[in-house]
């Protein structure tokens, strides 16, 4: 390696360990810091708190990746566009300190995604705050019934996921203002029999996750009366039966059915004989000859899937491809 190539290179790690050193974030290109077009986000100087993303004008907060362009990461000084709007994926350190999630302009953060920060009072506060946010994942986290009051006025939200918390139901009654939310996953929480009754507040909520949350045929009489729903997902719970599909077949605009691994049986699938659904799905132990016989014939536009096993960890169906939202 000649001289020149040498020089070069320490010059280049001189930059870089003073850039890192200046508690300047790890961006994008940045607007000019003189420019009436660029505004300031202080973070901390020395540890980032996770990633920002802009978001495109049209975006759609139904849309599962959210489709934002990583902008930089929220640590020390950063200058973003006038007017961006922002989705924000905090790391645990947030927890700590959320009073960093105030430094967002007003009304620009759309879209948060806080699953598996360890959620506490003072971070609830601080998100409550954020009346603008149409996206809010608060999966696999802590939070339970009393600290969903904090989110009374997101109004806004259209995407709301609470899978894997502490939530039972009763706290849902806190968000009713939520009167444009489409989505609301809960799987994996263990429900108290009501709140299905809870959830009819909604008014224009179409898809529901309800895998592994303790539902019965008792709970899904209410589910029935949530007209709106096109996606309904009641895989691993035992407590469904044939008897459940009566309700479910009240609901004209069904398009995506899952009961995998529940109690429901041949018979009871054949109670939706006649329903426009697009995809339904089933227990591996349907996938045989005879029984996908009966299956076509009364599903026969209806796309049909199989678990591949017994018992596997089910994957919570968001409509990832945005089939229903076109």
């Amino acid at each position: 390696m000649s001289a020149t190539a040498i020089k070069l290179i320490k010059l280049l790690l001189v930059v870089v360990i003073c850039f890192a050193s200046s508690g300047r974030a790890l961006c994008a290109p940045l607007p000019d810091a003189s420019s009436k077009s660029a505004i300031s986000m202080d973070f901390p100087a020395r540890q980032t708190l996770g990633k920002i993303y802009i978001l495109p004008r049209d975006w759609n907060p139904m849309t599962t990746p959210v489709q934002a362009r990583f902008y930089c990461e929220a640590r020390g000084r950063i200058q973003v566009p006038q007017g961006a709007a922002f989705a924000f994926e905090p790391n645990a350190l947030l927890s700590e300190q959320p009073q960093y999630l105030s430094h967002f302009p007003p009304g620009k953060l759309r879209s948060l995604a806080a699953g598996c920060v360890d959620v506490n009072e003072p971070l609830m506060q601080e998100i409550g705050k954020h009346t603008a946010l149409q996206r809010l994942d608060l999966c696999e986290t802590d939070i339970d019934d009393a600290m969903l009051a904090q989110l009374k006025d997101l109004k806004e939200v259209r995407f709301l996921s609470l899978n894997k918390t502490l939530v039972k139901g009763p706290g849902l009654h806190s968000l009713t203002a939520m009167k444009n939310v489409l989505f609301i996953n809960l799987s994996g929480d263990a429900l108290q029999s009501g709140t299905t009754r809870l959830l009819q507040k909604f008014p224009v909520l179409d898809n529901i996750g309800l895998t592994r949350t303790l539902l019965t045929d008792k709970e899904l009489v209410d589910v029935a009366n949530i007209k709106t729903l096109t996606t309904l997902s009641l895989s691993f719970n035992n407590g469904i039966t044939d008897v459940g599909m009566k309700s479910v077949n009240q609901l004209p605009r069904l398009r995506v059915l899952d009961v995998d691994e529940t109690s429901v049986t041949m018979a009871g699938l054949t109670l939706l004989k006649g329903h426009a659904l697009q995809l339904l799905c089933l227990p591996a132990r349907y996938n045989n000859k005879a029984d996908l016989a009966k299956l076509r014939q009364a599903f026969p536009k209806t796309e049909l899937s199989f678990s591949a096993r017994k018992n596997i960890e089910p994957v919570e169906f968001f409509d990832p491809n945005n089939r229903l939202h076109r």
